[in-house]
């Protein structure tokens, strides 16, 4: 705790120093106020002042916006990193029930594969997600047109407060999808965990499963159908194996301790996971 309360100092420090000129004090220190503490571990400051400036544009463009659906529309960020064949695109929007599920599946529907994810909320409702993305053909997305396809699928999603049917369009892709030929590898296993000593708060649920198409809008769907909130979720995919895990609370923030209720949030993820094939 000590070793983060200090790292958060120097962040801050130099943070400020970074936007002195272009932010307010104020909107600076209340960003790390409001922030949760795990987002100061593995956050530098360079991104606390990308992240700051587009928190800023966010903020700025509410004062401007009268309708409802124009306060609700995100603001971006993209960043290539075609070394490691994937872009990251950060958003920013207010925080609301299901909107992680959202989000994935507005990626997922535009046709980019969700290679890794991180959710931040904010003590103000501003939520700040950022998703590691790559395109069909495995590489960063640079080409314009896909980008303003995906920007224009989250607006479309996330500016209405109603639910999105995602799952044709889901249906329609694994149809247009043809099987590669491919040496089938040894199947992974699905093994779903829950852990309530992590976090004093949350319960943890660690899916392990074999990645397939659609399947981190599929779990947070089925997790946000469950009524539970998703506060924090790190996604992880590697040699064709998804880790997902998920920080959850029930409506009334406490953690799930119940053993029927934990074995029936198994079920339900299982099935949702044997639905995709």
């Amino acid at each position: 705790q000590h070793i983060l309360a200090r790292r958060i100092e120097r962040l801050y420090n130099e943070v400020s120093k970074k936007l002195s000129k272009q932010l307010a004090l104020e909107e600076i220190y209340s960003h790390f106020e409001l922030m949760p503490a795990s987002y100061y571990i593995n956050t530098s400051a360079d991104q606390i002042a990308q992240h700051l400036r587009l928190v800023h544009k966010f903020l700025v463009r509410q004062l401007e916006v009268a309708a409802t659906d124009a306060a609700l529309a995100p603001v971006f960020e993209w960043s290539a990193a075609p070394s490691q064949s994937h872009s990251r695109v950060t958003i920013c929007t207010w925080d609301r029930v299901g909107l992680f599920s959202k989000i994935c599946g507005a990626l997922t529907s535009a046709g980019l594969n969700i290679l890794s994810a991180h959710i931040y909320t904010r003590g103000d409702q501003v939520v700040l997600d950022f998703f590691d993305v790559c395109g069909p053909n495995h590489a960063a997305v640079t080409d314009a047109a896909a980008i303003a396809a995906a920007e224009e699928s989250l607006t479309h999603t996330l500016a209405t407060d109603e639910d999105v049917d995602f799952s044709h369009l889901l249906a329609k892709m694994h149809s247009e999808r043809r099987e590669l030929p491919r040496i089938r590898e040894a199947r992974i296993p699905t093994v779903i965990e829950f852990d309530n000593e992590i976090s004093q708060a949350r319960t943890v649920i660690e899916i392990q499963t074999e990645d397939r198409l659609g399947l981190l809008f599929a779990l947070t769907q089925t997790i946000t159908g469950l009524r539970l909130d998703i506060s924090f979720a790190k996604i992880s995919t590697e040699k064709g194996a998804a880790i997902d895990t998920f920080y959850v609370q029930d409506q009334q923030a406490r953690q799930i301790t119940d053993p029927d209720r934990l074995a029936a949030i198994r079920s339900k993820l299982e099935a949702a996971i044997q639905r995709l094939g």
